[in-house]
C-alpha cells in the first residue's frame, strides 16, 4: 500500500547533511496550501510530496497512517472507497455540503480580505466584537470577517479566556497569539531539542525561533 521510491529518503538525508555543514535552513513544504499560515517564510524549500501514500488503514479502529507528503485528496478517496464497499455511503445533503465547505474554507466568510479566528472555551459568552461570527467546533472556534481596525481583537478574546489568530490580512502585532514568557521558553527548549541545528522552518510560527 502506498509504495514510493526509497531514494527519496536518501536525497533528504543528503540535503539535511548539506544544510548542517553549510549552516543553512530548510522550509518543509507540501503543496503550499498553508504558506499564508505563517509569521514568515524563510529557508530553501524542501518539497515533501515525493514521500506520499497510505501506509496503513484500519477502518474498524478509525485509524489511518500516511506519509508526510500525502495529499488530503488521496486520504479522502480511500475513505470514500471504503464507504462504497461497506454500503454506508450517505446521500449528499445540505449539512454535508456545509461542513465540506467549512473544512475547505469555501464558505462566503472565507472570501473576506480580513479574517480572525478565535479559540475560546465552548461555553464562553460571545466575545465583545461587533461582527456576527461563524461558529465552529461547538463554540470552541469562532470566525470573524472584516472586524473594524479599531477593535482590539486579541484583548477581547483574552477577556473571554481565549486566544486570537489573524487568519488572513496584514496581521497587527503578528499572525499568531503572542506567547507568555513561560510558554515561549518552553517552545524554545522544544525547538532546541528536536532541531538543535535550527535548520527547519525558521520563524514560521514564532519570530526568531
Amino acid at each position: 500500500m502506498g509504495e514510493v521510491d526509497e531514494s527519496v529518503l536518501e536525497g533528504w538525508r543528503e540535503r539535511l547533511a548539506s544544510a548542517r555543514r553549510n549552516r543553512s535552513t530548510l522550509r518543509l513544504r507540501g503543496s503550499g496550501t498553508k504558506d499564508f499560515y505563517a509569521e514568515g517564510l524563510e529557508g530553501e524549500v524542501m518539497d515533501l510530496r515525493g514521500w506520499h501514500g497510505i501506509v496503513d488503514y484500519e477502518p474498524s479502529e478509525l485509524v489511518i497512517s500516511v506519509r508526510c507528503g500525502t495529499p488530503l485528496s488521496e486520504v479522502e478517496a480511500a475513505l470514500a472507497a471504503r464507504e462504497r464497499i461497506g454500503g454506508d455511503a450517505v446521500a449528499t445533503s445540505v449539512a454535508e455540503n456545509f461542513w465540506s465547505a467549512l473544512r475547505h474554507y469555501r464558505l462566503p466568510l472565507f472570501a473576506a480580505d480580513n479574517i480572525w479566528r478565535l479559540s475560546l472555551p465552548p461555553a464562553a459568552a460571545p466575545a465583545d466584537i461587533p461582527v456576527e461570527p461563524l461558529i465552529d467546533w461547538g463554540g470552541a472556534l469562532r470566525w470573524y470577517a472584516n472586524v473594524p481596525a479599531e477593535i482590539a481583537v486579541r484583548e477581547r478574546a483574552g477577556a473571554a479566556q481565549g486566544t486570537a489568530l489573524h487568519w488572513r490580512g496584514a496581521p497587527p502585532g503578528g499572525r499568531f497569539q503572542p506567547l507568555s514568557p513561560v510558554i515561549a521558553r518552553l517552545h524554545r527548549r522544544l525547538k532546541e531539542h528536536f532541531d538543535p541545528d535550527a535548520i527547519f522552518n525558521p520563524g514560521r510560527l514564532i519570530a526568531g525561533l
